[in-house]
């Protein structure tokens, strides 16, 4: 999703994580967890953090999911 979408909203990621019977604090919970995982492991063997995240100008309140830019640069 974050590479097909330039940025996307914690609520269409989290709807990824979404489970029938789970909280949805609980599924927030998960995908942040997620995330910082997989930032973890890609700074520990690129450097680079791989996906950032900025709340909205339109909305404060909402934060936006994006891949690092300069690794998209770096892509073939």
């Amino acid at each position: 999703m974050l590479l097909a979408q330039k940025k996307v909203s914690s609520n269409q990621l989290n709807e990824l994580f979404y489970v029938e019977g789970l909280n949805p604090i609980h599924i927030n919970r998960q995908k942040n967890k997620c995330i910082d995982n997989l930032n973890q492991l890609f700074k520990l063997n690129t450097g680079n953090t791989l996906i950032y995240k900025e709340k909205s100008e339109s909305d404060k309140r909402i934060i936006l999911y994006f891949i690092n830019p300069k690794v998209l640069r770096n892509q073939p």
